[in-house]
């Protein structure tokens, strides 16, 4: 499922999506929003979610090389 920021129309990723990036589990991804390592945005039911630009700043500092496939489609 993709949510969208209502004030910039913007997708978003769940933190599902993201572990796939990172081959990682949803509770570290989760324990990164909670860190301030990755940003999150909060949806109107309190779910996380992340824009794909801080997933694609995050996997070029960890020198992830998929992230844009994932996150861009390409």
């Amino acid at each position: 499922m993709v949510a969208t920021d209502r004030s910039s129309d913007e997708t978003l990723l769940t933190p599902g999506e993201v572990a796939l990036v990172f081959d990682v589990s949803t509770k570290t991804v989760g324990r990164w929003g909670d860190r301030g390592v990755l940003p999150t945005v909060r949806t109107a039911g309190g779910h996380r979610r992340f824009r794909p630009a801080d997933v694609e700043a995050l996997g070029a500092a960890l020198g992830v090389v998929r992230v844009h496939k994932v996150v861009g489609g390409a």
